[in-house]
């Protein structure tokens, strides 16, 4: 059974339609997928791991991971910063713990933007996204 939602991911993937698609080359990794592909890449158990998702999107593959074996820390990467953001409130309504950036990751440059997030949930229990800008 799934324990996460994505509603932003959802609305964002309805309302870009084939524009975005076209540009960006986007299309959102269903649900179901993303449930499948956590179980057959991390081994259940798995803790403390810096886990990389370079095409994050809206967060939907580590929502999907974090809630199979939780205890990670992310680093999710993407070029469209509507994505990086909505990353970013997903993984603080989930409390998981994260650096998003807003970056090109075949290009490997610098990032654009970058955002800590939950970096004290284990003490606070509250959502927190924190933005820094790369120098």
């Amino acid at each position: 059974m799934q324990g996460w939602c994505d509603p932003l991911g959802a609305y964002y993937e309805a309302l870009s339609g084939s524009y975005k698609k076209s540009s960006f080359g986007q299309f959102f990794t269903p649900a179901a997928l993303c449930e499948m592909t956590a179980r057959m890449t991390v081994p259940k158990g798995t803790f403390g791991k810096d886990i990389l998702e370079p095409a994050c999107g809206s967060g939907r593959m580590i929502l999907a991971l974090n809630n199979y074996c939780p205890g990670n820390h992310y680093t999710a990467q993407d070029l469209d910063h509507i994505c990086v953001k909505m990353t970013c409130i997903n993984l603080a309504f989930h409390g998981v713990k994260a650096t998003v950036h807003h970056m090109d990751a075949l290009g490997q440059k610098a990032p654009f933007n970058s955002y800590e997030i939950n970096t004290d949930f284990h003490i606070s229990k509250a959502p927190l996204v924190l933005k820094f800008k790369r120098k």
